[in-house]
C-alpha cells in the first residue's frame, strides 16, 4: 500500500532537500511502518507541540492512520496524472524495496 504525506507549509515554506519536498509518499505494509519510515527520512510529526511548526499554520506532517491506496496518489489521483500546483511541483516516492523515484508533477 502507498501513504502519502503532503507537506503543510507551515510558517509560510516548505521544507525541500533531498529527501522529502511538498509531497512524500511512502509504500509500506500498515500505516504505522510507513510513519516509522516517514521519521527515517527526516518527516516529523507533532510539529506544533515541539515548537517547531506555526501554531496558527499547523503542523507540517501529520501522521498517517488510513489503510493507504493501491497506487501513489494524490488526493485521490495518480500522482502521474495530477496537476501542478502553486504548493505541488514534485513527489518523492519510497519503495518497499528501497527505491526512491521523484515525480515532476506534470504542467498540465
Amino acid at each position: 500500500m502507498y501513504y502519502t504525506y503532503d507537506q503543510n507549509n507551515s510558517g509560510g515554506s516548505f521544507t525541500i532537500d533531498g529527501s522529502v519536498c511538498e509531497v512524500v509518499i511512502i509504500e509500506a505494509d500498515t500505516a504505522e511502518q510507513a510513519n516509522a519510515k516517514a521519521e527515517t527520512i527526516g518527516i516529523y510529526f507533532d510539529g506544533v507541540d515541539k515548537g517547531i511548526d506555526c501554531p496558527c499554520c499547523g503542523d507540517s506532517w501529520v501522521r498517517n492512520y488510513g489503510k493507504g491506496t493501491d497506487e501513489p496518489e494524490v488526493y485521490g489521483k495518480s500522482v502521474y496524472e495530477v496537476k501542478k500546483g502553486l504548493f505541488r511541483n514534485q513527489a518523492h516516492i519510497y519503495r518497499l524495496d528501497g527505491s526512491k523515484e521523484v515525480v515532476n508533477i506534470r504542467d498540465n
